[in-house]
C-alpha cells in the first residue's frame, strides 16, 4: 500500500509541475560519437590545463592589483594564446556589452603585470569563447571569486 501511494504521490508532483517522466523518443534520430585518438585527448588535456595555470596566476595577479577588493562589474575572463605565451583577459559588461578591462600576459616566467585592456571590444572568436566558458551563468563574479 504505501508504494502505490508513493508512485501516486510522485505522479501528482510531476503532474502539478507540469512535466513528464522522461521518454526515449523513438524518432529522435541518435546523438553522433566521434572517436578521438589518445593523442587527441591529451593535446585537448595539455591545452586545458595549460589554459587553467595561466588563468590561476593572471587571477593571483588581478588579486595583488586590486589588493583583494575585485572590481564589483568584473564577469569573467577567457585565455587567448599568443605564441607561446597565454594572454588572460579580465571582463566587465559595460551598457550590456562583453569588454575586456585588464589583461595580464603570461609566459613561461609567470604573471606579467595587469594592464588596463588597449582594445575592450572583444571579436567575434573570443566573444564565442567567453560564452563557451563554464562558469556559473547566474553569477560568474562569484564563481571568480570562489576560484581565486
Amino acid at each position: 500500500m504505501r508504494s502505490l501511494l508513493k508512485q501516486f504521490v510522485f505522479a501528482a508532483v510531476v503532474v502539478l509541475l507540469g512535466g513528464q517522466p522522461a521518454i526515449a523518443r523513438e524518432d529522435a534520430p541518435p546523438t553522433p560519437v566521434e572517436d578521438w585518438s589518445l593523442e587527441k585527448v591529451q593535446v585537448i588535456g595539455a591545452a586545458l590545463y595549460r589554459q587553467d595555470a595561466a588563468a590561476v596566476v593572471a587571477s593571483d595577479a588581478l588579486t595583488r592589483h586590486f589588493r583583494t577588493r575585485l572590481p564589483a562589474d568584473l564577469i569573467g575572463w577567457i585565455v587567448v594564446d599568443e605564441g607561446e605565451n597565454q594572454r588572460v583577459r579580465f571582463l566587465r559588461q559595460e551598457n550590456g556589452q562583453r569588454r575586456a578591462a585588464w589583461d595580464v600576459l603570461v609566459t613561461s616566467e609567470g604573471a606579467g603585470p595587469v594592464e588596463a585592456a588597449l582594445d575592450p571590444v572583444l571579436p567575434a572568436d573570443q566573444l564565442a569563447r567567453f560564452d563557451a566558458h563554464d562558469g556559473c551563468k547566474s553569477d560568474r563574479r562569484a564563481a571568480l571569486c570562489s576560484a581565486l
